[in-house]
């Protein structure tokens, strides 16, 4: 049996949020949908919590621990639905966000993938992650975008999808062969959607159909790396033919750079700098006013301002 959708859910340690999860995808105003979790080796009572769930929709899938990318492959060869969903465990799909997939769907049927705006969630209060209005104009709705990695360079913080605010057709996904990474556990979902941008022509959508949760344990701040940043490394590559995508590098520089600051990592601080990528000709928007802080300002005053932006003492 198929159906339209297959929402994959990596799992593991989410017994606080994985009901809300499932049960954004339980409500939604579109219900042609399979669920598939992938239990990555929890140690609490989140497959517990799911498994009291009952709905027959719901598929469940244990694994040893080996990764959210890992989890989310193991989604995919499990899939029998038309098009793939990923949602992360602490995050909810808003009512209509399967119904606004079929729409797209339905308005681009050649293009195989889809991206949606979204909302970022602090403390409560939400703001949608990509001002449409101010990279794509006051009109636009919906639609492919040929300037993807522009987008992804300009907003500061935001991509144009992340793992749970895209939709891929399944047998396109598996004809192309593109995997997550498995063994990478930060960025490896923009990395994902970026490669999916370089082999398909994204459809772009104002619409926010999904809530980014931002103060679960999962999203804190002490797991970013100082030393490299997956996404430069592996897309470096392809610099010279994907056009904006050494501007969308030198944006992840920056996040890097910051890192370093947090974690008082001097060393890798002064090493990124060095990236040729590091260059006031590829900044876009604030980021001009970064590179110029980082570029000039020392270490030490730009860590006890950093910090203090931050909250938090020297």
């Amino acid at each position: 049996m198929t159906m339209k959708f297959s929402i994959i859910i990596p799992l593991y340690n989410k017994e606080k949020y994985i009901a809300s999860a499932i049960w954004s995808i339980l409500d939604q105003t579109y219900q042609d949908f399979e669920i598939i979790v992938v239990d990555d080796g929890s140690t609490d009572k989140s497959v517990c919590v799911v498994e009291n769930i009952n709905d027959t929709r719901i598929k469940v899938i244990k694994q040893k621990n080996c990764g959210v990318s890992c989890a989310r492959n193991t989604g995919i060869n499990n899939a029998v639905g038309d098009y793939l969903l990923f949602l992360d465990g602490d995050d909810i799909y808003l009512p209509n966000a399967l119904e606004h997939f079929s729409f797209l769907i339905e308005k681009f049927p050649d293009n195989g993938y889809y991206c949606s705006n979204y909302y970022r969630v602090r403390d409560g209060h939400k703001t949608p992650a990509i001002d449409v209005s101010r990279i794509l104009g006051k009109k636009f709705e919906y639609g492919v975008v040929d300037n993807f990695f522009y987008i992804a360079a300009y907003h500061p913080g935001s991509f144009p999808c992340h793992a749970s605010t895209f939709c891929i057709e399944r047998k396109s996904l598996l004809i192309s062969e593109l995997t997550f990474p498995n063994g990478v556990t930060h960025t490896e979902d923009v990395y994902f959607c970026s490669l999916l941008a370089m082999k398909f022509r994204p459809v772009f959508s104002r619409e926010c159909i999904h809530e980014y949760n931002l103060n679960t344990e999962a999203n804190s701040r002490n797991t970013r790396p100082t030393n490299e940043r997956f996404i430069i490394e592996e897309l470096r590559k392809y610099v010279d033919t994907i056009p904006w995508l050494k501007h969308f590098l030198a944006k992840n520089i920056i996040h890097l750079l910051y890192n370093c600051l947090e974690f008082g990592d001097q060393v890798n601080f002064y090493k990124h700098k060095k990236e040729p990528m590091f260059s006031y000709s590829y900044m876009l928007s604030s980021y001009k006013i970064h590179f110029l802080v980082l570029k000039f300002l020392p270490f030490k005053l730009l860590r006890k301002l950093y910090l203090i932006k931050l909250g938090r003492k020297n």
